[in-house]
């Protein structure tokens, strides 16, 4: 288990959004102050960056400063929508924000009985569907794929939404041949539909988890998933002569240089984090010095693609 930096863990739906402060003492629910439930009603909020920020007010109230995010999001969410996301989350005040898909919480929720190796059907069911396959691993799922209802007909009542969500969910097993699925776990508000359960076994014939509050199981999920993602830095590698460059192997090659957290002229000792950057699945991931010294010069500025034995920066080693 790692030390866990001071987060706010955060599942915005269409209509409502769940919302949980993660350290290393321990996670709690914040409530909405409105209502003083868990979730808080986010469709009077069309502004992402507006509900964003009331959470992290709500939070800091509560815990102090915090400036970490991790935001579920549904699998089938655009590239174009993630970085609005992240850009309003960064708008609300968090210096450092991360993007985890629901299904991936779900995995993690307290009491459920996947374990390594499983094929699981996350069945997601709120304001909107989505139906997620995925093979659970050590560490974040390999996602098989992914299908949504977004809108439904004007009278679909109850009995009709399961069944729909049932179809699109066979239809997503189709698609990938009929994989052998472990579990299919219901989550979201709709999980609590009435012969919800029965019907998924009976049209699916696998087993279905129950999962004690549904409606708050991805972000429990994830906070509970936070603590085993390891220590995300990547220290520099060593160095030889008093003056050079910053090189880093990246976890799987490449990634977005997000800021740098010294600039030129600035000293650091052994282990600071020199800079953050954001790999292709939207994991963030620190840089750290191997030995202290100076930043001498800015190579590659926030903002630009980077790779693994790329020169980031020239800095002065101190052997004292």
């Amino acid at each position: 288990m790692r030390t866990v930096p001071a987060t706010v863990v955060m599942d915005p739906g269409t209509a409502s959004l769940a919302a949980m402060v993660v350290t290393e003492h321990g996670r709690w629910l914040v409530p909405d102050p409105a209502t003083g439930e868990a979730r808080w009603d986010s469709a009077i909020h069309p502004d992402a960056e507006h509900i964003l920020a009331a959470v992290r007010t709500q939070a800091q109230r509560q815990f102090g400063p915090l400036h970490r995010a991790v935001i579920a999001i549904p699998s089938g969410l655009t590239a174009p929508r993630r970085a609005r996301l992240i850009g309003a989350a960064d708008a609300a005040g968090f210096a450092a924000v991360e993007l985890v898909l629901a299904a991936v919480g779900a995995t993690w929720a307290p009491g459920s009985p996947v374990a390594v190796g499983d094929v699981v059907l996350v069945h997601d069911l709120g304001a909107t569907f989505e139906a997620t396959l995925l093979r659970v691993g050590d560490d974040l799922p390999e996602v098989l794929g992914s299908a949504a209802i977004l809108d439904w007909p004007g009278d679909a009542g109850a009995s009709a939404v399961v069944e729909l969500s049932i179809a699109c969910c066979r239809d997503l097993l189709d698609a990938h041949g009929r994989p052998a699925v472990a579990w299919v776990l219901p989550v979201g508000g709709g999980a609590r539909v009435p012969g919800l359960v029965p019907a998924l076994e009976n049209a699916l014939g696998r087993p279905v988890a129950r999962l004690d509050e549904p409606e708050l199981a991805v972000i429990r999920g994830i906070a509970q998933w936070l603590p085993r993602t390891g220590p995300r830095t990547v220290m520099a590698r060593p160095a030889v002569d008093r003056m050079t460059p910053l090189v880093f192997t990246i976890p799987g090659g490449s990634a977005r240089l997000l800021r740098w957290l010294v600039r030129p002229e600035e000293s650091y000792d052994a282990g600071a984090t020199l800079a953050r950057v954001r790999l292709a699945g939207g994991a963030l991931w620190d840089l750290t010095a191997r030995s202290r010294g100076t930043l001498d010069q800015i190579l590659i500025e926030g903002g630009s693609p980077v790779a693994s034995g790329e020169w980031l920066a020239i800095t002065r080693q101190d052997h004292r």
